[in-house]
């Protein structure tokens, strides 16, 4: 199972990417005219209020989001009346019978799991839409992966933002996935290149360097310096879970500076027992058999921390523990790690049984829901 997440959002992670993926490589047609356009605009603020009720489980706004969404798919279709470009109405006209039969079956969904499920192909409909008809969209529009959703079976939608808000698992695994590419980037929304400067009078100049790209400062304060040592346990984490022998030394970097900035600017707290987990995790990452078994202590000492900190960390942060696992202390007791999912995912044996345990404990909730109101706003 490939879960990213160097570089990348995924379900451990709450940050945002920072890289922006390529965008996709497809033909195109033109708009043809601001009625378009603003109809478009409307069909996507609608999918995108459906994706974020999904993701935060908001049942009760899901009906009045896909009614706003058919709507707005009809204003689409009279507008697309404007379409001259040589195949612009064919493809509209597939697109819209696909995607009109599909919202359609999406408001009938009887239930939260039957809305996920027949999120799919409205999101594969969009999808569609954005890649034939990007120059409509005032708004960059960002392709996302699960690979888990649906027994394991993966699925996409589409976000407004690079950042991952999963609509298929909504609270029990909100930030499972990775942005997989840009589906359309409108030039307003890219960066402005350079001005070039005219060398002309300027014989014997010489070249200018580009200055190196600014990396984000590790925060200061210290329960921001708790919430980066998390996530760059997390990370380590997960690149177990994916087998990355590779990825989880690499990862040991930012584990290592974050926690040696959160020793720097807490110097009353003991953290003697996480320093020395840490520390012996480098030696031990000579294979990835090794680098698990030091993984075991160190994930003790993990689950101690955040139960002194749960107060002020991010959830959910869930225990999780496999019986078959091997440990440090090489009895038969198994062995424990700190997750964000409600589902198992074993750092421990990864891909070989990815799903073997249980979680035992919630140290940190998962944030409350928005409330909603009777009319499904927020």
């Amino acid at each position: 199972s490939e879960l990213e997440l160097t570089g990348s959002v995924s379900w451990m992670s709450s940050g945002t990417w920072d890289d922006e993926p390529e965008p996709v490589d497809s033909p195109s047609f033109a708009s043809p005219g601001a009625d378009f356009d603003a109809a478009v605009g409307d069909l996507w603020a609608a999918y995108l209020d459906l994706s974020w009720r999904l993701a935060l489980d908001e049942a009760a706004g899901l009906k009045p989001a896909a009614a706003q969404a058919t709507s707005a798919l009809a204003d689409l279709h009279a507008a697309a009346a404007a379409l001259s470009e040589d195949g612009a109405a064919g493809a509209f006209a597939d697109l819209y019978l696909a995607l009109d039969a599909r919202l359609e079956h999406l408001a009938m969904s009887p239930d939260l799991p039957a809305w996920r499920e027949r999120f799919e192909p409205v999101s594969e409909s969009i999808d569609q839409l954005a890649t034939s008809f990007g120059a409509a969209f005032a708004t960059p529009v960002f392709r996302v992966h699960c690979p888990m959703a649906f027994d394991d079976r993966g699925a996409d939608w589409l976000s407004g933002e690079p950042e991952v808000w999963n609509p298929y698992f909504g609270s029990a695994m909100q930030r499972c996935g990775e942005v997989t590419a840009t589906v359309t980037m409108p030039q307003e929304a890219r960066p402005a290149a350079p001005e070039a400067m005219d060398h002309s009078q300027h014989e014997g100049m010489q070249p200018m360097v580009e200055p190196e790209a600014e990396v984000e400062p590790m925060p200061t304060e210290p329960a921001a310096l708790r919430e980066a040592f998390l996530e760059a346990s997390l990370a380590l984490t997960e690149e177990l879970v994916s087998d990355r022998h590779f990825g989880a030394v690499e990862a040991l970097d930012a584990l290592e500076s974050s926690l040696a900035a959160l020793a720097a600017a807490t110097p009353d707290e003991d953290l003697s027992r996480l320093i020395a987990r840490v520390a012996a995790l480098r030696p031990a990452g000579t294979d990835i058999d090794s680098l698990r078994l030091a993984f075991d202590p160190f994930s003790a000492a993990l689950v101690d921390f955040v139960r002194d900190h749960a107060a002020t960390l991010q959830g959910p942060l869930r225990v999780a523990h496999c019986p078959m696992a091997d440990n440090a202390a090489g009895d038969d007791a198994g062995a424990s790690w700190l997750q964000r999912p409600e589902r198992v995912w074993n750092p421990y044996f990864g891909d070989a049984m990815l799903h073997c345990g249980s979680v035992q404990e919630v140290l940190v909730p998962a944030p409350a829901k928005p409330t909603t109101s009777e009319d499904g706003s927020r």
